[in-house]
């Protein structure tokens, strides 16, 4: 039995990290960093990348829309992290916050354009 200096308790070991925490955390990563390049994929308004069969816009909102998919299975996993036994959670929080981070912008930056943007002709228009 390993006890501690004074005599006392066995040493407690840490807990191991949780494999679905480590992906969830992965996925946070991957979605934070790829939301980041879509942002500035869709700044481009270059003319290097505006084609007649590529729109930077358009690209972007295409992995805008896997990076979002990509944050809710980070984020069911993160879940599902937490709630294991005899693991650390730490990795798994750390996923779980960040896709919600993720999941937050990308909903309010969805709304923010919907209520800003002019109504289409011949709906709700006077």
């Amino acid at each position: 039995m390993i006890t501690n200096s004074q005599g006392g308790s066995p040493l407690q070991h840490k807990p191991k990290n949780s494999a679905i925490g480590v992906i969830s955390f992965v996925l946070a990563l991957l979605s934070l960093l790829g939301m980041t390049g879509s942002y500035v994929l869709g700044s481009i308004t270059g003319s290097d990348l505006t084609t007649e069969t590529l729109n930077p816009q358009l690209v972007a909102a295409g992995f805008v829309a896997l990076f979002f998919v990509t944050a809710l299975m980070g984020s069911v996993l993160g879940l599902m992290g937490m709630f294991q036994r005899d693991r650390s959670i730490q990795l798994a929080r750390l996923g779980l916050i960040g896709n919600g981070i993720v999941i937050s912008v990308i909903v309010i930056a969805l709304a923010v354009s919907v209520l800003t943007s002019p109504a289409l002709p011949g709906t709700f228009s006077e």
